[in-house]
């Protein structure tokens, strides 16, 4: 009765037995894995073994550019809903930079605490969903840093909202992406994250032209 099964169950909360019962009950309708997990590891072996074989394509969210995961693997990094990307953008736009969020994992601490302090900001505001969204919508840069993993919806929901993108070079694949200096800015270290803020804060139009090109290339 189905066309496609997909298994997301990486972490083995389903138990191998019953894995292999749904692998088995599957048919002639095609198992592929779905691999959500915040880390870049391949499973697919470990996985097959897992359902007793027979998986057809890996899609796997934090694929390394750098790897060679085989070729049933293709990626697949996070989305943004259609729905929450507004119908239209503020003209004028007042705060020159907007992150939210923990400082938990990758270098989010070390980046944030030295632009708060070179740059007199603080960017440990807790917010309302009603206030995340005003102030997304109100900020000239976005700012995108990896968490425990690679991948992350504010890569996506930033130029969403229409700010411009500023973001720590991925690693991982993204199909279609954003193109550097044109649709999104990157950076690769501490002193690149701080020389460019300091270059496109002192250039909201400039900022601006890329953000607009960054949301029409999202959209």
């Amino acid at each position: 009765e189905f066309d496609l099964v997909v298994y997301g169950d990486t972490e083995g909360n389903v138990d191998s037995n019953a894995a292999r019962t749904i692998a088995k009950a599957a048919g002639d309708a095609p198992v592929v894995l779905f691999d959500a997990q915040d880390d870049p590891l391949d499973q697919w072996a470990k996985m097959n073994e897992y359902v007793g074989g027979g998986l057809r394509m890996y899609f796997k969210r934090e694929m390394l550019a750098c790897w060679d995961y085989g070729g049933h693997t293709v990626p697949m990094p996070f989305a943004y809903a259609d729905q929450r990307i507004p119908a239209s953008l503020k003209a004028s736009r007042n705060t020159p930079l907007f992150w939210a969020g923990h400082r938990m994992f990758g270098l989010r601490r070390l980046y944030l605490d030295h632009i708060e302090a070179r740059f007199g900001l603080d960017l440990a505001r807790i917010f309302t969903q009603e206030e995340y969204t005003a102030a997304l919508a109100d900020s000239r840069v976005g700012l995108n840093i990896f968490g425990f993993g690679f991948d992350t919806v504010r890569y996506l929901e930033i130029p969403a909202h229409g700010a411009m993108l500023l973001a720590e070079r991925l690693p991982i694949h993204v199909p279609h992406n954003f193109v550097d200096g044109e649709s999104a800015v990157f950076f690769d270290d501490l002193p690149e994250l701080e020389e460019k803020l300091a270059y496109w804060l002192e250039r909201p139009d400039e900022a601006a032209a890329i953000a607009a090109r960054g949301h029409e290339h999202l959209k």
